[in-house]
């Protein structure tokens, strides 16, 4: 499993937050000269996500401390404080201490300096706020919180997502406003879409018969309750006139509701929520950053959790991780303004919290779950990208179900009191103890301390039973009398307390204290049984007391049963490290980059032209030696320069290619679920670098490979088993790089490839004569062709004919080359060979000709020679030469080329090159030099020619073509 650096994260965080720290100095004061509220909200979201990450990566300090600033402007954009001096200098004075923090942060140093000072300022502010917005909605709120009746008052509290407070809104339309054009279902339908709960009770009694039904009378006027995180002030501005509408917010404490009503009622609830999500309020221009902020979160997570779907355990650094991904992604969406993601990591962060705690488990179907929730979340986001509606995730739903299931069995659970957990600890230490006891010499004194220790915590407790079986035991061990009946005893004792939890009716039978038959004649009053019980005597207070404190032992047991899945790793030395601060780093959009990259390559123009020039100079005119060493000297500087900036760019250029990869166990996770089969991903090589753009090049087509080993390569366990195989099918994604290029390999086990079906194929197609002699290298190519596939059925995995040929021409289309082998029965290896970077290379400049000028990549140049024309021979399948101890194969350029050859002269120039059918010589009219050149894309009227590989230009202006070696021959 990849590790992930948590202070790479948190610089990024540190960055991000002085980065919004600015902003919001700037709409502070611009906020005081202008009063627009909308900068107010941009203020608020800049500090809430600084305060929601601060938490996320352990930063409490920044978190507590951007809690006051946010709850002040909160304050000031809902209009319950207004803007002044004192104010705006508060503000600016809590900016300035949040720099402070995070330079603190920076330098790994801990932020000691007293704030009660200025908390106390922004508490006391707050509280004038507070002041002033009772005063203001004095007349329009008769009461501050009022009380619904109970059958409301219970719906709103089994249904509350944890956030936000509860409404009743009273909506006071009037028929003439319904007859002036005034739609009240605008105002529903704008109230259903700020709520998390959304509740409608209207009276119906008023509703006359069809036939007397005046169309422009309002005859329902429903009371609406609603749960939101939306203020008081908001709820109100949603109506074209406040005087419309009044809310009040809903007290549900635990004092008795109002009566039920008793006139006919009809009760709407969004019991299921609507079918879309709203997009209200969200900042478009920055979606597809926080798109690919997300995106990143949750590559750092997805092999987590399929290593815990797989092994079905959790290590909390896994949990940690995952909730801090969450808890990130709910910050970022709440300063884009996308609420209603906001509100959805909001639900993930509670389940994950409650596992933290130990009072829920994280098993693999939990991840299984969670990684549901991750292809949700890209769906929603992937939708807004493509400006469409999105549905609302089915996972959403069910967290709000699953939140309040987990509240409700938390509050019904037991606590854990420390005289619990010592005796859970001591009942264990017994059976361990006694467990060993059989193995070593000391064993009787190892039972009689595990005796006494049970017998002190039993004693403890108050189980006078388990005390006795203790005392027993301990006596029988030190007699040296058989002691194997007490011991099982105590063994069933202990069995039973771990066991799950029982009713009381049912431990009191057990225990032989009363019969079934009084048991259920105790259940039939309306009294708690066990007081019953005691109250006809069949049953003593203290052996009551006892079977109810057994009762919260197992509950209690069980219910920290859950806390050991989420286990703590073994704790490891702490490597001692001189403190040094954080490397800085920033983003850069990706089209400055591409942009600086063409400048460079411009720079490399201007560079050839200024040698050019400076050789006709010295070539042409007399000029002195020590004005020819500057000349030299300046462009050997220039060349210095340049050279630095291109590895500099390619350096900026170029990441790790676990970016593309980090995807696949996902990938092959969900296709191993879907089709029933057993994989084992690995992957090698992922600190392998490429350039940006190869790799999202390469992204699809390594998906099609991927997909296709999973599919086609890979059998199932049963076929595997009846091969003579693992069960377990192995797929391997390795990356390497051998000189300036990358190799990809896509290596699997499975069943390989039918060369027979596939020539029999390709027959069918036309690609090749029935009968033809073709070696298995030859017929396996045939799988690259477009349309061809041989599998028997359509999958929605693959099996429709495209995606091999995707892969090749994607490939080739960088100057990339893909080879398959495969074996039958044992495997198939695809390998792709790829150029490091693309758009600067370093090049062997020929000519042919007068006027014509060629360029080879040097990566596909093993030498340079001149030989003897005497030396060139003629074989059967062209010319060669004998060239350290091998035939060189020999061909002309200019027949290469589409041309005629030569008469060659009587020296021939000679590049060997390196493809991937080996060393063949080329032959050139004259070899001139190597030179760094700026690679620009091959132009459309030379786009049908595949062996040209890019164009650039000398410095005498003339156009140069870039070939592209693989496809000359």
């Amino acid at each position: 499993m990849p590790h992930i650096d948590i202070e790479k994260f948190k610089l990024g965080f540190l960055d991000e937050a002085a980065d919004l720290l600015e902003e919001a100095n700037e709409n502070i004061l611009r906020a005081e000269s202008g009063g627009d509220l909308e900068l107010f909200n941009a203020v608020f979201r800049c500090i809430h996500t600084i305060k929601g990450s601060a938490g996320g990566f352990g930063f409490d300090g920044i978190s507590e401390f951007s809690h006051h600033l946010e709850t002040m402007l909160d304050k000031l954009r809902t209009g319950e404080l207004k803007i002044n001096a004192d104010i705006t200098d508060l503000l600016l004075k809590g900016i300035d201490t949040l720099f402070e923090m995070v330079d603190y942060a920076r330098d790994r140093k801990e932020y000691n300096k007293d704030l009660s000072g200025i908390t106390a300022q922004f508490e006391s502010r707050a509280d004038d706020g507070m002041i002033c917005a009772v005063e203001a909605d004095a007349d329009r709120l008769p009461e501050a919180v009022v009380k619904v009746d109970t059958a409301i008052k219970k719906e709103l509290i089994s249904r509350h997502p944890g956030f936000g407070k509860p409404y009743r809104v009273n909506v006071k339309f009037t028929d003439e406003m319904l007859e002036n054009g005034y739609d009240p279902l605008t105002l529903y339908s704008n109230l259903r879409n700020i709520s998390d709960v959304f509740i409608a009770v209207t009276d119906t009694e008023g509703i006359p018969e069809t036939e007397q039904i005046e169309p422009y009378k309002l005859y329902l006027r429903p009371d609406i309750y609603i749960i939101s995180d939306a203020s008081l002030n908001e709820i109100t501005d949603l109506a074209f006139d406040p005087d419309t509408v009044e809310v009040h917010e809903i007290s549900l404490d635990d004092e008795a509701g109002q009566p039920e009503s008793k006139t006919s009622m009809i009760m709407e609830t969004d019991e299921r929520p609507e079918s879309h999500v709203a997009t209200e309020g969200i900042d478009t221009e920055m979606l597809a950053e926080l798109a690919a902020g997300i995106e990143d979160y949750f590559e750092s997570i997805e092999n987590y959790l399929i290593e815990i779907e797989k092994t079905g355990i959790g290590s909390k650094e896994a949990v940690d991780n995952i909730f801090r991904v969450f808890h990130n992604i709910k910050g970022d969406s709440g300063y884009v303004g996308f609420s209603f993601m906001e509100k959805y990591a909001h639900l993930v962060e509670n389940m994950l919290d409650k596992v933290r705690e130990g009072s829920v488990v994280f098993d693999n179907r939990a991840a299984e779950f969670i990684l549901n929730i991750i292809s949700d979340v890209k769906a929603v986001i992937n939708a807004l990208l493509n400006k469409e509606k999105p549905c609302l995730p089915e996972t959403y739903t069910m967290l709000h179900d699953l939140t309040n299931t987990i509240t409700l069995q938390v509050q019904n659970t037991p606590a854990i009191t420390d005289e619990v957990k010592i005796f859970l600890g001591q009942v264990d230490q017994f059976m361990e103890m006694i467990e060993l006891a059989e193995s070593v010499p000391a064993g009787m004194q190892m039972r009689q301390r595990a005796a006494a220790g049970l017998r002190n915590a039993a004693k403890f407790i108050g189980f006078k039973d388990l005390t006795e079986l203790a005392v027993a035991f301990e006596s029988d061990v030190s007699r040296g009398k058989d002691y194997d009946a007490v011991l099982s005893s105590i063994k069933s004792y202990i069995t039973q307390l771990k066991s799950p939890p029982k009713k009381l009716g049912e431990l009191l039978v057990e225990s032989g204290k009363v019969t079934v038959e009084e048991v259920e004649h105790a259940k039939s009053q309306q009294k708690k049984i066990g007081e019953i019980l005691v109250d006809q005597g069949k049953l003593d207070k203290d052996e009551l007391d006892m079977v109810l404190k057994k009762q919260n032992i197992m509950k209690a047991s069980e219910n920290t049963a859950p806390a050991a899945v989420v286990a703590e790793p073994e704790p490891s030395p702490e490597p001692v490290v001189a403190k040094e601060k954080f490397s800085q780093s920033m983003k850069v959009d990706q089209e400055k980059i591409d942009k600086f990259t063409n400048t460079i390559g411009e720079l490399v123009v201007a560079k050839n032209a200024y040698e050019y020039m400076m050789q006709k100079l010295i070539k042409d005119y007399d000029l002195p030696t020590s004005l020819v060493k500057d000349f030299k000297d300046n462009s050997n500087l220039i060349a210095r320069i340049s050279q630095d900036l291109q590895r500099d760019i390619l350096s900026l250029r170029m990441v790790p290619i676990k970016q593309i990869f980090n995807k696949f166990p996902r990938v092959v996770r969900d296709i191993s679920r879907k089709q029933n089969k057993t994989m084992d991903l690995r992957i090698i090589g992922e600190d392998t670098e490429i350039d940006k753009k190869i790799a999202d090049i390469l992204s699809d087509p390594l998906v099609h490979l991927v997909r296709n080993a999973c599919d086609h390569g890979l059998e199932s366990a049963a076929e595997r088993t009846a091969s003579g195989k693992y069960e377990t099918g192995s797929l391997i994604l390795k990356a390497y790089n051998e000189g300036s290029f990358v190799y990809i390999e896509v290596i699997d086990d499975g069943r390989g490839i039918n060369c027979g079906k596939v020539l029999e194929k390709a027959v069918s197609k036309g690609l090749v004569p029935d009968g033809a002699n073709l070696t298995e290298k030859e017929i396996i190519q045939f799988i690259l062709a477009p349309g061809f596939s041989t599998a028997e059925k359509v999958t929605d995995i693959s099996g429709r004919g495209v995606g091999m040929d995707v892969v090749k021409s994607s490939i080739t289309s960088v100057g990339g080359f893909i080879d398959v082998s495969s074996s039958e029965g044992e495997g198939t290896r695809v390998t792709m060979k790829i150029p490091v970077t693309i758009g600067m290379s370093t090049s062997l400049l020929v000519q042919m000709g007068e006027d014509e000028f060629y360029a080879f990549p040097i990566e596909n140049v093993a030498e340079t020679i001149i030989i003897e024309k005497e030396q060139v021979k003629d074989l059967h399948f062209g010319k060669g030469t004998y060239y350290r101890g091998n035939v060189l194969p020999l061909f002309q350029l200019s027949k290469l080329l589409g041309g005629e050859n030569k008469e060659l002269s009587d020296e021939v120039s000679v590049v060997i090159t390196v493809t991937d059918a080996g060393k063949t010589g080329i032959i050139v009219d004259e070899l001139l030099n190597r030179m760094d050149i700026a690679i620009k894309p091959v132009p459309e009227y030379f786009s049908h020619l595949n062996y040209i590989g890019g164009v650039t230009i000398l410095g005498d202006g003339q156009a140069v073509l870039v070939l592209n070696v693989n496809k000359l021959f």
